[in-house]
């Protein structure tokens, strides 16, 4: 799950996608307030609120090997990111070709298409 984590706050190894700015940013902001360097509390209080309620999208990045496309699509669904996990499914598709029939068969089990 960390590692699907990681793609809702980082487009890649080091650079922070705009929920991870804002996570980042919201931090900082309730440490200075902790040290008076910032808002004070009641400033600061609706702001934590707002962002506590921010619905975080992951970023599908495909994985180097299938084995990974299926940890990450079973961590995606089991956090509740199930258009997420059809989108790695169905992307996984031109990376790993020769697997398309098992991809194929994933996209079905997790409800990607709309016919069979």
């Amino acid at each position: 799950m960390a590692d699907v984590m990681a793609t809702v706050f980082f487009l890649d190894d080091v650079h922070l996608s705009a929920e991870g700015h804002r996570v980042i940013g919201i931090s900082l902001a309730k440490m200075f307030g902790e040290m008076g360097l910032g808002p004070d509390s009641a400033v600061l209080m609706p702001i934590l609120q707002q962002a506590a309620a921010m619905k975080l999208e992951p970023i599908v990045v495909i994985p180097k090997n299938l084995e990974l496309v299926w940890r990450r699509g079973k961590a995606l669904v089991e956090m509740g990111y199930d258009e997420s996990a059809c989108e790695l499914y169905e992307a996984s598709l031109e990376r790993f070709t020769s697997n398309a029939s098992e991809i194929r068969t994933k996209l079905q089990q997790e409800k990607c298409y709309s016919s069979p």
